[in-house]
């Protein structure tokens, strides 16, 4: 009984069997005739103005027609700042980058252009941990007349770059906001930041929107 199975069904086992070896056979001469490339890319999402180091970095190999021509080597890209947002699993290219320090590349990402980042006192706001880059929020600050009570508002529109909460490099730093705002109110900022004046942050503002 076992041999009459094995006659009437044999045939078809061999067919199976030659199918697979087939088809493996041609995986790998596929595999070794597609020419590939080493290629890098984010292992965890990357944030603008990010110093890129390799614990932040994989390298895998990719089919060449896949990748494309702008893609960057692991040594250049290593020290290098991230210009926009890389998630996890992005192929790093060139146009990822950006030659210019942390807060420049902010800055330049952020803020149109014109504008000039002002650090604000420490303390300000500690309770808005909302608050994110490229929020805008308006600055208030004291009255000049000491002997009046009241806030006045100091520039409308201010773009968020740096929070108390944001961390843009391994270095530990004061807990303050970093604010781009036009350049003509600059000196009114720095002002505040010199003098030590309580300033408040708002938003949701009709001038925010």
């Amino acid at each position: 009984m076992l041999r009459e199975k094995l006659k009437k069904y044999g045939g078809l086992f061999i067919s199976l069997g030659l199918a697979v070896i087939a088809g493996i056979m041609v995986y790998v001469i596929l595999k070794v005739s597609l020419p590939s490339v080493t290629v890098v890319v984010a292992k965890h999402p990357i944030s603008v103005g990010q110093t890129i180091h390799g614990s932040d970095l994989l390298q895998m190999k990719m089919p060449l027609s896949a990748v494309g021509s702008d893609i960057m080597r692991y040594e250049q890209i290593i020290g290098k700042t991230a210009a926009y947002p890389i998630p996890t699993g992005d192929i790093i290219r060139s146009i990822h980058l950006s030659n210019e320090g942390s807060l420049a590349t902010i800055l330049k990402t952020y803020a149109p252009e014109g504008y000039v980042a002002v650090e604000l006192p420490g303390n300000v706001a500690m309770g808005m941990q909302g608050l994110r880059r490229g929020d805008k929020v308006d600055v208030y600050g004291p009255m000049l007349d000491s002997t009046q009570k009241g806030a006045v508002p100091i520039v409308k529109g201010a773009i968020v770059l740096m929070t108390p909460w944001t961390n843009i490099s391994d270095a530990k730093r004061d807990a303050v906001y970093v604010l781009a705002v036009p350049s003509a109110y600059a000196p009114a900022l720095a002002a505040c930041t010199v003098n030590s004046w309580n300033l408040t942050l708002t938003i949701g503002g009709n001038d925010n929107v």
